[in-house]
């Protein structure tokens, strides 16, 4: 996909009524998707992910806006899911260091009282 800005391009009638993804400028996608008991169409930013359900609310600067909370949102999120996993990690870790202290302790236990 190339990005597509119909106010600069020599072929503007022909781009005219393409629609444009306002975060990114790429050319919207038509998607559908399947139920069972219903069919949804709506329009998706291949490269960026936005998705417009409706046209009839199409406001470009609305759109952007509420785009950028939910990234904005989405990272604050994955941030949070990266310290929690972190702090599993350290977690764990101290738990098989403590494993193999104790492990070790009760190795040299019976070496000591074999020895004796």
């Amino acid at each position: 996909m190339k990005k597509v800005d119909p106010r600069k391009s020599k072929y503007y009638k022909k781009h005219k009524k393409l629609l444009t993804c306002p975060y990114c400028g790429w050319e919207m996608m038509l998607y559908y998707s399947y139920s069972y008991d219903s069919t949804f169409a709506y329009w998706q930013c291949p490269k960026c992910g936005l998705e417009v359900p409706d046209l009839s609310d199409f406001d470009r600067v609305k759109l952007r806006k509420d785009y950028r909370k939910y990234l904005k949102l989405r990272i604050r999120d994955l941030r949070f899911k990266l310290d929690l996993f972190k702090k599993r990690l350290h977690m764990y870790a101290k738990f098989f260091k403590d494993e193999k202290e104790v492990a070790r302790a009760v190795v040299e236990e019976l070496q000591s009282s074999n020895s004796n």
